[in-house]
């Protein structure tokens, strides 16, 4: 990122799912599993340990996605709000979603989605480009932390990926 891009840096925390169950009549129906609740409870862990606080939530419809983002604040001391944003499901448009957050982005945002919509994501924001596949995958529960001064695709940077083990 060069210089012109520095100034009031955004942060975009980006969680995906935890490990979710393959029995559902849909995809959009399926819950997390034990171990997926697990997970998710050690990234709140983790992030307490940070003190990151957001301003506002933005989570898929997707049930798996809703109980992590539920999961995940009960862990948290945080008041931000939850949104359901209908961009976030797996193979919506990245470009849709870039614009979205341009516009309409807190300073402090906490993302909960699907594969492959989070690498897309984090490949425009930080490439320019969604089939690069610079970024690293992230597992069900991982975490990664953009920031930028503005969310314009080739911007950003990854700050960290917090992974779960276990």
């Amino acid at each position: 990122m060069t210089d012109a891009h520095m100034g009031d840096d955004k942060t975009v925390w980006i969680l995906r799912h935890g490990d979710a169950t393959h029995q559902a009549p849909s995809d959009a129906l399926r819950e997390l599993t034990p171990k997926g609740l697990t997970h998710i409870q050690q990234q709140a862990e983790f992030m307490t340990q940070q003190g990151v606080t957001f301003d506002a939530v933005w989570v898929s419809p997707y049930v798996r996605a809703q109980q992590s983002a539920q999961m995940f604040l009960s862990g948290l001391s945080v008041t931000a709000s939850f949104d359901t944003v209908n961009l976030l499901q797996p193979d919506s448009l990245v470009s849709s979603l870039v614009t979205h957050l341009s516009r309409h982005a807190p300073s402090r945002l906490l993302i909960v989605s699907h594969q492959p919509l989070v690498n897309r994501l984090i490949n425009v924001l930080c490439d320019g480009d969604a089939r690069l596949g610079r970024a690293e995958f992230l597992n069900t529960s991982s975490l990664a932390c953009l920031r930028s001064s503005e969310w314009i695709p080739g911007w950003a940077s990854v700050d960290c990926i917090q992974h779960v083990t276990g």
